[in-house]
């Protein structure tokens, strides 16, 4: 599903479904509205100490979060921050009925899980991208901005030619036509057996991570595998893996993907600058999408008409 382009001045609901951070709320506000959105923000969005991990309690995220889903003037809904707490929210969205209102969804990370419901379940398009408050306690490069507000507003279609292919059979010249799905690994993982499971049956997968070591991603991509994850899936895309040390110091993340390349007889392919690094390019999930194999792949999103 593609959605209509944004226009000036749509309604931009921002949620903590996950973890809180210590910025100004105000200066977050202003960021939705430097890209021409109007920011609605609960009062009570961030509640400190009201639980050990997340922005607020289970009842309170989910409240604005189902509001956020449901309410028909706004357009977007846009993750304030990743972290720890998403999935505790998604039994009881399973529970509700289908949203009417198709909304865009923004956010990575721990946001994951509701890439998942949303694609799956309600069958919106949704975008990987920067939550809010990494705009406000991080430096943003000023063309991933640009990238952004693109996708939202509809101005281009999302290229990337910096592709890598990683095993064989994506070095085969092919064109595959789908959509892209995914986001973080570690999320992808958890949602093994439960009522949301990740299903990537004849999509791209897009997989990223961070903060782990070599074997604890060689651990996930393996449990993924064996439990049949990829065996549909047209072709994985790898974004960036951000690893770290092996007691004696080494770097074991990029053997830990290689090997797991050349074990799919599906084409595998990195693509740099999507994840937890210092850049985080727009991924619209959920859109039409061309993926082009051999020497020089490239891979094409639509954005919204």
């Amino acid at each position: 599903m593609t959605y209509q382009k944004l226009q000036n001045g749509d309604i931009v609901d921002i949620i903590a479904p996950s973890s809180s951070r210590d910025v100004d709320l105000k200066a977050v506000e202003n960021i939705a509205r430097g890209f021409d959105l109007i920011p609605r923000i609960q009062d009570n969005i961030i509640a400190r100490g009201a639980d050990f991990f997340s922005a607020n309690t289970d009842e309170i995220r989910f409240e604005q979060l189902k509001q956020a889903i449901y309410t028909k003037d706004s357009k977007v809904i846009w993750s304030f921050r990743g972290g720890y707490g998403a999935t505790r929210l998604i039994p009881k969205l399973l529970n509700l009925p289908l949203p009417i209102y198709p909304k865009i969804l923004i956010g990575y990370s721990d946001i994951t899980a509701l890439h998942i419901l949303c694609t799956q379940r309600y069958g919106w398009s949704t975008l990987h991208g920067r939550t809010l408050s990494e705009f406000v306690a991080r430096d943003t490069n000023k063309a991933e901005i640009i990238a952004m507000k693109e996708v939202l507003f509809g101005q281009s279609k999302v290229v990337f030619n910096n592709l890598k292919s990683l095993n064989k059979i994506a070095l085969i010249d092919k064109e595959i036509k789908s959509e892209v799905i995914g986001g973080n690994l570690a999320l992808i993982k958890t949602s093994l057996g439960t009522s949301w499971q990740f299903n990537a049956d004849h999509k791209i997968i897009l997989l990223e991570d961070v903060d782990e070591r070599g074997y604890s991603i060689d651990r996930m991509l393996t449990h993924l595998t064996q439990a049949g994850i990829f065996d549909k899936a047209l072709a994985v895309i790898i974004g960036d893996i951000m690893c770290n040390p092996e007691k004696d110091g080494t770097m074991l993340c990029d053997q830990a993907i290689a090997r797991f390349a050349n074990s799919l007889n599906t084409p595998v392919l990195s693509c740099p600058r999507i994840g937890h690094g210092k850049y985080n390019w727009p991924v619209p999930f959920n859109m039409a999408a061309l993926l082009t194999l051999g020497k020089l792949p490239t891979l094409t999103i639509d954005t919204f008409r």
